[in-house]
């Protein structure tokens, strides 16, 4: 199994698909009222491959989509509720001695399996009371080596294309909201599609 092109596939490219939908929809039913905008842009498009393969300014436009959603995503949840160094996910805090979701004796047999297999040595009740942060950050760096010895773990793989669906469909479903924005101003000046259906557009894609 080629887990980074399954990855790529799940957690990347189907979320922006699904999230682009509706704009996509919206941007049809503009129909009469966009299609000389159409015509000259099909024209430009024409131009442009004969200059340069079609499939190259598709991939590039591809690419970049994922990579606006990705970032986008992450800077405005991932980061937010867990930080960008990782050290508020769930896992680092269900390790922490002060969580009382896993029981002492559980996080000695976790803390003993770390040291065995990674060479780390994670702090003490102690220690973690002293500097939490430290604490926190080797925590973090225990994960990542666990992460890369299981990365062939089927369970945890589909996990990990779950986790990067949903947070990547959040973000493109930013961007989507800005594309209906903007249709929503252009219709403001150029009545060309109904208010109704624009605003049951932006209602699925706030529920989503």
């Amino acid at each position: 199994m080629d887990t980074n092109k399954n990855y790529e596939k799940k957690a990347r490219l189907y979320p922006v698909i699904i999230a682009m939908i509706i704009p996509f929809f919206i941007i049809l039913n503009f129909s009469n009222g966009v299609l000389s905008i159409y015509n000259k842009l099909e024209g430009n498009w024409n131009l442009l491959i004969s200059i340069i393969p079609a499939s190259l300014i598709t991939g590039s436009l591809i690419y970049g989509v994922k990579l606006l959603a990705r970032s986008t995503s992450k800077i405005l949840f991932q980061f937010n509720f867990f930080e960008e160094n990782e050290t508020k996910m769930p896992t680092t805090e269900l390790v922490l001695w002060k969580n009382e979701k896993l029981s002492k004796q559980n996080k000695k047999l976790i803390h003993e399996k770390i040291k065995v297999d990674l060479g780390l040595i994670l702090f003490n009740e102690d220690e973690e009371l002293e500097n939490e942060k430290e604490a926190r950050l080797i925590i973090v760096d225990s994960v990542k080596r666990i992460r890369e010895k299981t990365r062939d773990n089927i369970i945890l793989f589909n996990y990990n294309c779950n986790y990067g669906f949903i947070r990547n469909f959040m973000g493109a479903n930013i961007w989507s909201l800005l594309i209906l924005f903007v249709i929503g101003l252009i219709n403001s000046f150029y009545f060309i599609i109904s208010w109704k259906l624009f605003i049951i557009s932006i209602s699925l894609i706030i529920i989503w």
